[in-house]
């Protein structure tokens, strides 16, 4: 079992959708100070992009903008947010991250805010784990535990 942040559509897995995050489009000071802060999201279409693993990150980023005409992804892509964390930092590119991960990037100058904030239902947390294996005890007990949680969490905010 695993837990993964993308589209939920992991070939060989079964997904349930764990919960939504806010996600920032965020950037090395070094590329910001390069390419300077971009003044509409549009902008952003012609930035390097670090892409999670499905390449859809930006795409949906980009349509909750009201922008369809971004064309075909380009740029690395990652199935660990750690990773594509790492490739951000590094300036890279430009990188969508769930905000609480990155807030104290933020706070303490790591990386720079380059839009505002937007919840992408779709682009969520899933818990993953192979189809064949639910009905083990163990991964229904986890798997039970972990959407209840979430639900729960759901209610209290």
């Amino acid at each position: 079992m695993a837990v993964r942040h993308g589209l939920g559509r992991y070939p060989g897995l079964r997904s349930d959708r764990v919960v939504a995050v806010e996600i920032v489009p965020v950037a090395a000071p070094s590329l910001v100070a390069r390419l300077g802060l971009p003044t509409a999201p549009a902008a952003l279409t012609r930035w390097p992009q670090i892409h999670d693993g499905e390449r859809k990150g930006w795409h949906l980023w980009f349509q909750a903008q009201g922008i369809d005409d971004i064309g075909a992804p380009r740029g690395p892509s990652f199935d660990d947010s750690g990773l594509l964390l790492q490739a951000v930092l590094a300036g890279q590119g430009a990188g969508l991250l769930p905000a609480a991960l990155v807030a104290r990037d933020i706070a303490d100058g790591r990386l720079v805010k380059l839009a505002d904030i937007t919840l992408l239902e779709t682009f969520a947390y899933y818990l993953v784990y192979p189809d064949a294996h639910r009905e083990r005890p163990k991964v229904a007990a986890f798997r039970a535990w972990m959407l209840g949680a979430a639900l729960s969490d759901a209610r209290n905010t």
